[in-house]
């Protein structure tokens, strides 16, 4: 090595760690940023192009990080965390997060943390006339957040966090949805909270069973139904009808009558999931 300045030591460290020898892959980059003797010079800072000596450069110049990736080889992954999160302030890269997930997990595997912790924000699961929900929340946890899944979507995470605040769109299906929301931490725990709605696209229907003329006015009498269940009914701006959630109601006689010059009758309903009905009779 005629040169011996640090991109020459930095080069042979990364043929070493590619060819597995750890100990010498070691000695060259810790010569590299300083931390040994032998160079003429050291560098010390992660950089995606490193200008080395008149127009040449360096691509990829990453000793703290490359150190980093030896060492936790070396297992010693206390010291392997110190130099990725180093590589890491200097210049983010996929590589270094992912290596510094993985000597953290090293460091976990003999602690005692409690799972993850999940809260879901804003949402009441129940009853739902929307095709998709927004589902959003916290995941929290002491060995850190290595994956957040929601329903089918898992989001990408480089580097876990310890919190990580997630928001995300489900589809729903006609009928009962069970949305599961999962957060694994880097020790493999996993905590899994499950919201169940029922999702009704479709709005109560009016059927009229029986019409008798007497004179100028109609008698009438209907049927309001829904699919699932009616929460209540209004005949001319009076609540006729209020639906027991423990009980769901799905079909209610409505008898009414529609006089001569009057503005009508106005029927609404509303069920469970929200959908609302709305006519005017006259």
């Amino acid at each position: 090595m005629p040169n011996k300045n640090w991109w020459n030591f930095y080069q042979r460290g990364v043929q070493h760690l590619a060819e597995g020898d750890f100990r010498n892959a070691r000695t060259d980059f810790e010569i590299a940023i300083g931390k040994r003797p032998g160079a003429r010079f050291g560098n010390d800072q992660d950089r995606w192009r490193e200008l080395t000596y008149g127009l040449h450069v360096i691509e990829n110049y990453f000793p703290n990080r490359e150190l980093g990736v030896t060492l936790h080889n070396l297992g010693d992954h206390a010291l392997a965390e110190t130099y990725l999160a180093t590589s890491l302030e200097q210049t983010p890269s996929a590589r270094a997060k992912h290596y510094l997930n993985a000597v953290r997990t090293e460091r976990l595997k003999t602690s005692v943390i409690p799972a993850p912790r999940v809260e879901i924000a804003g949402t009441t699961p129940g009853w739902t006339s929307q095709v998709r929900l927004q589902i959003s929340g916290t995941a929290k946890a002491g060995a850190r957040i290595r994956e957040v899944r929601i329903g089918e979507t898992a989001p990408l995470i480089e580097l876990a966090p310890e919190s990580y605040a997630f928001d995300e769109i489900v589809s729903l299906r006609p009928g009962t949805n069970e949305v599961l929301v999962s957060a694994t931490d880097l020790k493999g725990q996993i905590t899994t909270v499950k919201q169940t709605w029922i999702a009704d696209w479709q709005k109560p229907r009016l059927i009229f069973a029986d019409v008798l003329r007497q004179g100028r006015d109609y008698h009438v009498k209907a049927i309001l139904t829904d699919d699932h269940a009616l929460k209540w009914a209004r005949v001319s701006g009076a609540k006729s009808f209020t639906g027991d959630h423990a009980v769901p109601t799905r079909r209610w006689e409505v008898p009414f009558v529609v006089r001569s010059g009057s503005a009508g009758v106005t029927i609404e309903a509303e069920d469970l999931a929200g959908n609302r009905f709305h006519t005017l009779l006259t």
